[in-house]
């Protein structure tokens, strides 16, 4: 064998050697990022576990005092005219947006999706205490709303 031949393999050897390296490594690094989706995982299913958990207390602590037919409207999402806002917000959760008027607060939650799966907001009328009246609206009238509300604070 001539050194022409022999500095050829070495020099195969080495980026052999070099790719198997950066192979290793890669799949080392794919291994850890694996591992790290399945910890965030499981803390995700934690997470959602004590929620339901906490959200069972709630309502039979709601049940304890209002009854077991406002807890399962709670459970259901349903709400009512002169209902709490506490209670609101056990219904439907946080809202999406807060409007602020001089008379109430209007809440916007959503977007649900109706039987025909076409997408809605819910706006519930509130004032400091209790729930005044609501509208389902479609997402483009919260548009339009939106622009107006821009355009007027613009003006301002």
């Amino acid at each position: 064998m001539n050194w022409n031949t022999q500095l050829f393999l070495l020099i195969t050897l080495i980026v052999v050697i070099y790719i198997i390296w950066q192979l290793f490594v890669f799949i080392l690094f794919e291994i850890k990022k694996q591992i790290r989706i399945i910890d965030k995982y499981e803390q995700y299913l934690e997470a959602e576990t004590s929620f339901k958990k906490s959200e069972e207390v709630l309502l039979s602590q709601v049940e304890g005092v209002f009854g077991a037919e406002v807890s399962q409207h709670l459970k259901a999402g349903t709400i009512w005219e002169n209902m709490p806002t506490y209670l609101l917000e056990i219904a439907l959760g946080d809202p999406k947006k807060v409007e602020k008027t001089e008379l109430f607060y209007t809440c916007v939650y959503g977007p649900y999706k109706d039987i025909f799966q076409e997408e809605y907001y819910l706006k519930v009328n509130v004032d400091k205490k209790a729930v005044k009246n609501w509208r389902k609206c479609v997402s483009e009238e919260i548009q339009i709303e939106n622009k107006e509300i821009n355009q007027l604070n613009a003006a301002l």
